[in-house]
């Protein structure tokens, strides 16, 4: 009885294609233009603070390419225009962030946690 030996399976090589990611266009900020000085939580409203979530900063990358600057609060990892909670990342800072809530722009430091007022 003739022994068969049966071919080996060659399998075709997986490539990989990385997702096209959609770059966001945010308007750039002209150097010639004064900008207004954006508030710090603490100093809106009340009532607006208390509809604001704990905020727990978990890492903070700034650099001087908006693009490339990301922080990540709460679990979540955040670039420019990214939303969580109802809140938009306007700005990664060298000190912090610069987030609206309901069309209102506010910052917040990095270096302490935000924890609402109840």
């Amino acid at each position: 009885m003739e022994e068969q030996i049966a071919e080996p399976v060659r399998e075709r090589p997986t490539i990989i294609t990385p997702s096209l990611r959609q770059e966001r266009r945010v308007p750039a900020l002209r150097q010639d233009e004064p900008r207004a000085r954006v508030p710090h939580l603490v100093e809106l409203p009340l009532s607006f603070q208390k509809s604001i979530p704990d905020l727990m900063f978990n890492s903070h990358i700034y650099s001087t390419d908006p693009y490339a600057s990301r922080v990540m609060i709460n679990g979540h990892y955040l670039r420019l225009g990214d939303s969580f909670s109802g809140i938009t990342v306007e700005e990664v800072t060298k000190d912090g962030v610069v987030l609206s809530k309901q069309g209102r722009t506010f910052r917040v430091g990095i270096v302490r946690d935000w924890m609402s007022p109840r």
